[in-house]
Formats: structure tokens, C-alpha cells, sequence
């Protein structure tokens, strides 16, 4: 029974064929099939930015911001001035809808 068994699996073709034909396209395989592409390798990003000729550290970026942010906590805010009461705007009046007068030769009957 073991026998037929294993004659069933390998589709009734002796062990050294199915090796054989392993070994051909064993190349193929390994060539084509399981081969991946080479990773893709990311470029170092700096950490540094050259602007006109000297390089800003995040250090000297987060001073910058602080420095920013303090010049702005001591300005006052701008009050905006009301419009006299002679240049307020008025509201605006009702659109009313009018009849268009159709030229006579386009009226209809």
C-alpha cells in the first residue's frame, strides 16, 4: 500500500527524474524567481540649513522662534478704528423685480 502510495505522489515518475528535473531548473529559479530587488537605501537628510552662507542648527532655530515669540508678546494689538458715522455703511435697500419690456416683434400672443 505504502508503495502505490508513493508512486501516486511523485505521479509515477522515479525519484531520480523528479531530481533531475529540479536541477534544471533549480538556476532558473533561483535567477529569476527568488531574487528581490536591492533596498532602496534613503539619503541622509542634514541637520543643519545654509542660509546666506551660515548653517542653522535646531538649536538656533528654537532661539530664533523664542526670540519671535517674545518680540510679539510685547507688541500691543492693533485697535481697529471704527468708520465715522458719515462713511458707516447704509443698509443696502430691497431688490425689487421689474418686468423686462420685450422688444415687439418678440412678444408673444
Amino acid at each position: 500500500m505504502q508503495s502505490k502510495l508513493a508512486n501516486f505522489q511523485r505521479n509515477g515518475t522515479p525519484a531520480q527524474v523528479q531530481r533531475a528535473k529540479w536541477l534544471r531548473a533549480k538556476h532558473v529559479v533561483q535567477q529569476d524567481v527568488l531574487v528581490l530587488p536591492a533596498p532602496v537605501r534613503k539619503r541622509k537628510q542634514r541637520k543643519t540649513v545654509t542660509v546666506a552662507g551660515s548653517l542653522l542648527t535646531q538649536e538656533l532655530l528654537d532661539e530664533i522662534a523664542s526670540a519671535q515669540e517674545a518680540t510679539r508678546a510685547k507688541r500691543p494689538k492693533r485697535v481697529q478704528k471704527k468708520a465715522p458715522a458719515h462713511l458707516a455703511p447704509t443698509p443696502a435697500a430691497p431688490l425689487v423685480s421689474m418686468p423686462i419690456a420685450l422688444p415687439p416683434r418678440m412678444q408673444y400672443e
